[in-house]
């Protein structure tokens, strides 16, 4: 198992950092959320359509390959199942992906918000021959983001640290392969509320690959190989068009309180009531 500094060390670092700029270039690796720190609440629910571009800054040349810049776009939708949990699913040059988000403070909280969004994004394909072999193949990304909200009345100023795990396998008859890398980073965003039925979210968000291993199996042995990578920065940069409905309950302002004692109009004046004997009757005029 070659592990530390010299040439097998070099060559795996090089191998490895190709395949994150091989998955990178793909639209993969998507490091933001496009989404609010606070939940939809139960029956909340948006659509959302996320165009932007992707773009992968090698900072080491001995990589192999240059800085690259593609568009992305995505297709998402999210539904609040419990007024503090939303899952949801996106589409697109992101491949696919399936998230959730648990709000961990009061939704009635008017200022502040923190809630876990963690997402499984990728791929995974597999195959038969005719002669009786099999191949499988996949891709994942396994992302825990924080998301922290900060309000500004209907608007939400949120950032988003975030782990990502981007696991890379191929298996067949023959043998077997697998890559991991570790890659945080964090977003920011926008969401600008213009009904309570549609916002726009623009959002720019970044990963830094640090580290990762790969191990080989031919059926006589494993091998394997830890590495430091530092090869480039992976971006993201995008709008996010919410529609649906994205207003919560609870985020009505509250009805004003009842009056207090001291507040209370007195009760109306009752009608004088008269209860002396109504008076007698003219006398009659004198005769003539």
């Amino acid at each position: 198992m070659p592990y530390g500094k010299g040439p097998k060390m070099k060559i795996a670092s090089r191998a490895l950092a190709a395949v994150v700029i091989l998955a990178s270039a793909s639209g993969c690796l998507t490091t933001g959320s496009v989404q609010r720190a606070e939940t939809l609440g139960k029956g909340g629910f948006e659509i959302g359509v996320e165009p932007g571009v992707f773009g992968l800054a090698v900072t080491n040349s001995s990589a192999g390959a240059g800085s690259t810049f593609l568009p992305a776009f995505n297709i998402s939708g999210r539904f609040g199942i419990a007024d503090r949990v939303d899952i949801g699913a996106r589409i697109g040059s992101g491949l696919l992906e399936f998230n959730g988000k648990f709000m961990i403070t009061d939704p009635a909280n008017t200022s502040f918000a923190l809630s876990l969004a963690p997402s499984v994004a990728g791929f995974i394909l597999g195959g038969s021959s005719s002669g009786g072999g099999s191949a499988l193949a996949g891709l994942l990304n396994f992302a825990l983001p924080v998301l922290i909200g900060l309000r500004f009345g209907e608007h939400e100023l949120v950032f988003g640290p975030r782990l990502n795990n981007v696991v890379i396998f191929a298996g067949g008859t023959g043998g077997s392969g697998s890559i991991y890398v570790f890659l945080p980073g964090v977003s920011a965003g926008f969401a600008i509320r213009a009904t309570d039925f549609f916002e726009i979210m623009p959002e720019v968000s970044l990963a830094y690959p640090v580290a990762a291993s790969a191990a080989v199996s031919n059926g006589s042995g494993l091998n394997s190989a830890v590495a430091g990578l530092g090869n480039g920065l992976v971006l993201n940069f995008g709008v996010g068009f919410k529609f649906g409905k994205l207003k919560r309950a609870d985020s009505a302002p509250p009805a004003p309180p009842p009056p207090g004692p001291d507040e209370m109009a007195p009760p109306p004046v009752p009608p004088p009531t008269n209860d002396a004997a109504p008076p007698p009757p003219p006398p009659p005029p004198p005769a003539s």
